[in-house]
């Protein structure tokens, strides 16, 4: 398996777990919270604002600009 092949898998398990993640949060809000309250808890203050701004910005220019 090449380092390319590799990595994609990697990511293709990290986004297969960010979405089980979004499932139970919706399924069950007492065990893990949905990702619009997180991101909403997130926002309140000016360096978390910052923080969410910086992330867009990332996957923007990875998955968008470089593709």
């Amino acid at each position: 398996m090449t380092s390319r092949a590799l990595t994609a898998a990697g990511y293709l398990v990290l986004a297969g777990c960010l979405v089980a993640a979004a499932l139970v949060g919706r399924q069950r809000p007492d065990v893990l919270p949905r990702v619009a309250d997180v991101v909403r808890h997130v926002a309140r203050t000016r360096a978390g604002q910052l923080v969410l701004l910086l992330v867009w910005w990332w996957l923007g220019w990875h998955f968008v600009l470089a593709a």
